[in-house]
């Protein structure tokens, strides 16, 4: 992304108490607790995709699933004090001592001034004191300018530590509908790159008015005295001086707007010319046959000397304001020290002169930063923002205000005429008026085909969504009787692909039970069968077995991870399992063993499955619910089902019976050769 002029892009500020380079000259190093290399307005390494910020209406980045919005300064305030309340200490801390060194900056200066006052005998302060107390304030800047950066440092990376804390804790309790719209790597870029600038930005909101404004102040008071020293002029004049020393700098913060728009023409310019390149790219073989050359040449000439012009007027405009910016102190200086030597008299003081040398830059230097840095704000609101979103992001379902922490006595699920469909629309509608009672200690497949409702009913059943009609009842109660975590606690989902951490085995156990024991571990392997084959392959060690999160990729197989993923289940007791798929990956082997498993856990469990694979489903289910166009059309026993034909899950088992029978099938029959005969002659 082509670097807007100076003033529509904000450079990262330098330690607190040292103004920022002026347009065009050499950058500072980044400010404290930033990485190296600094940012953008403040932009943190990596912040930034490729391609710089796009979008209608404003700027955002590509990608992002959040539509364009402008920037809310009320927004970014509340998002600031939140982050300050975070690290109270270190924010205090790093503030107030930015804000004395800048305030003894002017301060030692003003020393300077009456200093050379009392040198030339105008002065009533002795010369001797004066420069000792220069000498002083110059270390004890020096001293609290170093502590202020290892303070600042210390603020910045608590700030960020609890912003990514929170970013990652809020994350996880948001519910499908912001997970649905916001993927796993837009997550990982917005809490890993994007926080850190965020950060940033949010923490200089409050400092840098409060740090800078302390500077301004301390400066234009002495500024002020200063120019009361020249007795010849007026105190309308004086005014009128001291204000062009604010009015100076808004006009080179209009100049940057200026130059900002300019370099929106020179991005608008470029993308046309993208675009246009693409026309000549995407086909050149049909350009050729076409004889277009002459034409596609020519287009592509005009887009370029568009380019050219744009860059052009945006350079020459940028220069302008950067000279007029790297010019304002010198301008100032200049105008107020004409005039002074206009009304300078025998009885006037030499330091009044040094005085407003001295002083025009400390005014006009934080007038400059903050104007620069507010502006900003709104080139840096698209990488803020999405960090601000999940910060305000609400959970879609939440425990009602009388949900109890509720232990099951009845492993029953029932479904009382349910209707849903998936929210923010809730249209179509997936299940119509759904009603159903699934037996406690027994398995119940749900069959059906894609779009039916069959993931809808599993969905409702661990409370992902709630039902727009009807109720969903565990153990006889509403779903809403139980808190969430004592629902899901005894109600526990096992996903067609289950979530595995990178690393041991052991790992992945405590993720559902920090506290398990490697006892219990075990047990719950050897109960699923699996334990003998984990043995073989790490003898030494099963719990320290290397598991990836992608299936396929390590020391696992896909029956065992399968199988593993079921023990990690029912180390935690659940008293109804819900199984997405089963056999999903799962070789022939282990789905026998898969089947000896589940009919074992039901004499206790209660389990219900989604299941394509209606063979695994005769095996294994004591019932099957056969759905269809969200509403239950079928139910009973797998065999008496199929023994009573005309029903889904009979045309299913016939479907797969001609998919893998030849008896449908024409085959012409040829006869062999007699080979025996063949081999007497």
């Amino acid at each position: 992304m082509k670097s807007p002029a100076p003033g529509a892009e904000m450079k990262g500020p330098p330690p607190q108490g040292i103004p920022l380079p002026l347009a065009g000259a050499p950058k500072a190093g980044p400010p404290p607790g930033m990485p190296p290399g600094g940012m953008k307005g403040p932009m943190p390494p990596g912040g930034m995709p490729p391609g710089g910020m796009k979008g209608p209406g404003g700027p955002g980045f590509p990608g992002m699933p959040f539509p364009p919005e402008p920037m809310q300064f009320r927004k970014l305030l509340r998002w600031a004090v939140m982050l300050a309340k975070s690290a109270p200490l270190p924010f205090l801390g790093s503030v107030g001592l930015a804000a004395l060194v800048n305030a003894l900056t002017p301060y030692s200066q003003q020393v300077l001034v009456s200093l050379t006052a009392a040198l030339e005998g105008k002065g009533t302060a002795d010369p001797k004191w004066m420069a000792l107390l220069y000498a002083v304030l110059a270390v004890i800047v020096i001293l609290l300018s170093m502590a202020s950066k290892l303070v600042t440092t210390w603020s910045n990376e608590k700030m960020l530590v609890a912003l990514r804390h929170l970013l990652h804790d809020r994350m996880l309790l948001l519910g499908p509908q912001f997970h649905g719209k916001v993927t796993g790597p837009q997550l990982v870029q917005i809490i890993n790159n994007f926080s850190a600038g965020a950060q940033f930005t949010l923490r200089e909101i409050l400092a840098y008015p409060l740090t800078r404004g302390v500077g301004l102040v301390t400066a234009g008071i002495f500024l002020a005295g200063n120019l009361s020293a020249f007795a010849g002029i007026p105190p309308l004049a004086r005014w009128i001086l001291l204000a062009l020393v604010v009015i100076i700098p808004l006009i080179g913060w209009k100049l940057s707007g200026v130059v900002g728009r300019a370099f929106e023409q020179v991005r608008a310019e470029e993308a046309a010319f993208a675009d246009e390149l693409g026309n000549s790219t995407a086909q050149p073989l049909e350009v050729q046959l076409m004889r277009a050359h002459a034409q596609r040449s020519r287009s592509i000439a005009e887009r370029l000397q568009s380019v050219m012009a744009a860059k052009l007027r945006a350079t020459l405009r940028r220069e302008a304001a950067q000279q007029f910016q790297g010019s304002m102190s010198v301008i100032l200086t200049t105008v107020l020290l004409i005039y002074a030597a206009f009304s300078f008299d025998k009885d006037t003081p030499v330091g009044a002169l040094l005085g407003l040398i001295l002083m025009v830059p400390l005014v006009v230097g934080p007038i400059q930063e903050l104007v620069t840095f507010f502006t900003g704000l709104s080139v840096n609101w698209p990488m803020i923002r999405p960090v601000g979103e999940i910060i305000d992001a609400k959970p879609e379902i939440a425990d009602a205000k009388d949900a109890a922490d509720i232990a099951m006595t009845d492993a029953t699920a029932e479904l009382t005429g349910v209707t849903f469909g998936y929210p923010p629309a809730k249209s179509p509608v997936i299940l119509n008026g759904v009603s159903h009672r699934f037996r406690a200690q027994a398995i119940t497949a749900i069959v059906g085909g894609s779009g039916s409702g069959k993931s809808s009913v599993m969905r409702l059943l661990v409370r992902l969504y709630d039902p727009q009609g009807g109720q969903v009842s565990i153990g006889g109660r509403p779903l809403a009787a139980y808190t969430l975590e004592s629902l899901r606690r005894q109600v526990v989902t096992l996903s067609q692909f289950p979530l595995m951490l990178s690393g041991s085995l052991r790992k992945n156990f405590e993720l559902v039970k920090p506290d398990v024991s490697d006892e219990d571990i075990l047990a719950v392997l050897r109960r699923v069968g699996v334990l003998d084959a984990l043995t073989r392959i790490r003898p030494e060690g099963v719990l320290d077995i290397p598991v990836t999160q992608t299936a396929g990729t390590g020391t696992l197989s896909g029956g065992q991870r399968r199988l593993v993923a079921l023990a990690r289940a029912l180390i935690l007791a659940p008293r109804i399992l819900l199984l997405d798929e089963p056999s999903t990956g799962v070789d022939v082997e282990s789905t026998s063993r898969l089947v000896a498993v589940l009919r074992e856990l039901s004499r206790e469990v209660t389990i219900i499955m989604v299941e394509h694979d209606v063979d695994f489903v005769t095996a294994v289910a004591d019932e099957v619910v056969c759905i269809d166009s969200g509403t239950f059309v079928s139910a009973g026993a797998p065999q008496a089902l199929i023994a009573s034909g005309g029903n889904l899950f009979a045309r299913f088992v016939d479907a797969r019976r001609r998919a893998t029978s030849t008896d449908h099938l024409d085959i012409e029959r040829v006869p062999l050769p007699a080979i025996a005969k063949v081999a007497k002659t």
